[in-house]
This record gives C-alpha cells, sequence and structure tokens, in this order.
C-alpha cells in the first residue's frame, strides 16, 4: 500500500445519487404499532418465515391483512380457497391423502 495516493489521478466511475437511492417510494407508508395476537398465530407465521425465502413474518401477515382489506365483500371460504390452493405445503399433503384413500 501506499503511502500517499495522488486523488487527482483517480477516476470516477458514478456521479450523482446511486439509482437505489433515486427511485420513488413504492410501498405504502408504514406505521410501528403494538399489537397482540394470539401464540399459535404467531407461532404459524414464524414458521412460514424460516422457510427458504420467505419473507419476514411481520411481512407476511402484511400481506394476509391486505388480501382480505382488498377483498372485502368476497365470500371467506373463497379467501380460504384461493389460499389453500396457492399453498405448496398444502397440495403435498392433498397429493398424500389422496394416494392413501
Amino acid at each position: 500500500m501506499r503511502k500517499e495516493y495522488n486523488l487527482k489521478q483517480m477516476k470516477v466511475k458514478r456521479r450523482g445519487v446511486l439509482p437505489l437511492l433515486n427511485r420513488p417510494e413504492t410501498r405504502p407508508d408504514q406505521v410501528s404499532l403494538t399489537l397482540t395476537l394470539d401464540q399459535d398465530i404467531v407461532a404459524y407465521f414464524n414458521s412460514a418465515a424460516e422457510q427458504p425465502g420467505a419473507l419476514p413474518y411481520q411481512a407476511q401477515i402484511n400481506q394476509v391483512l391486505r388480501q382480505v382489506m382488498e377483498t372485502d365483500g368476497l365470500d371467506v371460504l373463497e379467501i380460504i380457497k384461493n389460499q389453500l390452493l396457492n399453498d405448496p405445503e398444502f397440495i403435498r399433503k392433498l397429493a398424500q391423502l389422496i394416494k392413501v384413500a
């Protein structure tokens, strides 16, 4: 390593704000709050968050709440059906049960 560097000879590769810092915010404002949930609900989302590539449990809870909010007026059974049909673990277990029967 040199004792001194000539900064005038250094090449600048980029000027200005980094692209990730300049992009507009795409998600809505978030609010921090304290929320009391049943222990089994938290355990479910924590275990789901431990799966490879999964979102953190708070983000998953937020997604479920947003889906319920956006599907206001839809039948609850329809919402549950859609959730189950998009759950690969549920499909795998259902396939195992069908093979046994």
